[in-house]
């Protein structure tokens, strides 16, 4: 116990978490700081809605995985009932030499291809509230459909991992029970590798542009 309240206390641990806190500003847009270091707002439309994902990090984090809230609440096999983000494949594996900006974006991506379902009429008002009240007040109302009224349908959005498509069905469910799979399959993934390149690429810039100043 004294040796990890001690480990927490020390420049390598400050800076793997100032490191995590960096990578969640560069893969995404709109981070708004609530409370430094410790709590942050990634704000994102998915489809005409907009959303926002609370992070916040315990004073054990990157050691712990840090805890990922959607607002409004909306229905998705990701997010409990509570609203809080438990089933995201980066989240369930996270450690601390995961990227929590990379985390956040592939949840962001996946609200933004496939917009998940508003929880109940309820949701209306709990929308992500504007700094412009003239703005908030302008949001469109939730449309409401008879039973009278056809279903439009719409096209089936880009697959993040288009090689999904090429698996039969005893391979997707193979890769559905079994997390080891899974974290072989995103390892091997196309998009995973060069998100890992334009990150090694990226942090490589910023550790040239601090050694000149």
């Amino acid at each position: 116990m004294m040796n990890s309240a001690i480990y927490k206390d020390s420049e390598d641990f400050k800076l793997k978490r100032k490191r995590q806190i960096d990578t969640l500003k560069i893969f995404n847009d709109n981070v708004q700081e609530i409370q430094p270091g410790a709590e942050y707002r990634v704000e994102f439309w998915s489809d005409t809605r907009r959303l926002a994902i609370l992070v916040q990090l315990g004073p054990d984090f990157p050691l712990e995985k840090p805890i990922l809230l959607v607002s409004p609440n909306v229905a998705h096999p990701w997010v409990d009932h509570c609203g809080r983000i438990t089933s995201a494949p980066g989240l369930i594996n996270f450690t601390q030499h995961s990227d929590l900006g990379r985390v956040v974006h592939a949840i962001v991506r996946e609200f933004e291809l496939r917009p998940p379902v508003w929880m109940g009429a309820e949701s209306s008002s709990s929308t992500v509230e504007s700094s412009n009240p003239t703005e908030s007040s302008a949001q469109p109302a939730i449309p409401t459909m008879s039973a009278s009224q056809p279903v439009q349908q719409t096209p089936l959005p880009q697959m993040i991992f288009p090689e999904l498509a090429e698996l039969s069905l005893s391979e997707l469910q193979a890769l559905m029970d079994n997390q080891d799979r899974r974290n072989e399959f995103i390892e091997q993934s196309p998009v995973s590798q060069e998100l890992d390149e334009q990150l090694d690429q990226l942090m490589l810039s910023i550790e040239n542009l601090a050694s000149k100043d």
